[in-house]
């Protein structure tokens, strides 16, 4: 206190306001981490969201495919190339995002190497078999998509309407229009089998 009486007021003046300001800039680095942080989480999920837009289109290729394979209906051409082009979306997709999500590439092989199964043969001995390896197909790309979801963080979102938005849009649509199509895949099947 003695030396804080003998300082001039510029001194003072100095003193009093670092006093101020170390608390402030202590906040501002604070807030410049936090800042940061959520940047990084945010780009991680718009990764997961490019990605999981293209298995999308992957599914909805797949899930039609499978519809012509089973009943062999004539647009079953049109289809396995729908399902060539969606791939290649995504092939493309995975060799820009795959370096930022490492854990996915499991998943990617899985859903590559049956696929190129059904390009070679999308009719199996009977509809049963072909609607069963369509639909491991499809399997496989929904789990391709889940764990896009897991190592983009979209399924750790702290932001709760945003987490309840990518939960319906990449998780409980996509389920729900393969229960659909599998609804659709076997009634076409009894129809075919009369």
């Amino acid at each position: 206190v003695r030396a804080f009486r003998r300082m001039g007021f510029p001194a003072k003046a100095i003193w009093v306001s670092l006093a101020f300001m170390l608390p402030i800039v202590g906040l501002m680095a604070s807030l410049w981490t936090s800042a940061t942080q959520n940047i990084e989480f945010s780009a991680k999920e718009r990764l997961g969201v490019s990605y999981g837009r293209a298995l999308m289109g992957v599914l909805d290729a797949a899930q039609n495919r499978r519809r012509a394979a089973t009943v062999q209906a004539a647009d079953l051409t049109e289809a396995q190339e729908r399902v060539r082009h969606s791939m290649q979306t995504l092939s493309d997709v995975h060799q820009t995002l795959s370096p930022d999500l490492p854990d996915t590439v499991p998943a990617w092989q899985s859903v590559q190497d049956l696929n190129e199964a059904l390009m070679a043969q999308p009719v199996k001995a009977d509809a049963n078999q072909t609607f069963a390896a369509h639909t491991a197909f499809v399997d496989a790309v929904m789990a391709l998509l889940q764990d896009v979801m897991d190592q983009s963080n979209l399924t750790l979102d702290p932001d709760v309407d945003t987490y309840y938005l990518m939960d319906a849009a990449l998780f409980k649509q996509p389920h729900l229009i393969e229960q659909m199509g599998k609804m659709r895949g076997l009634g076409n099947k009894l129809i075919a089998m009369g």
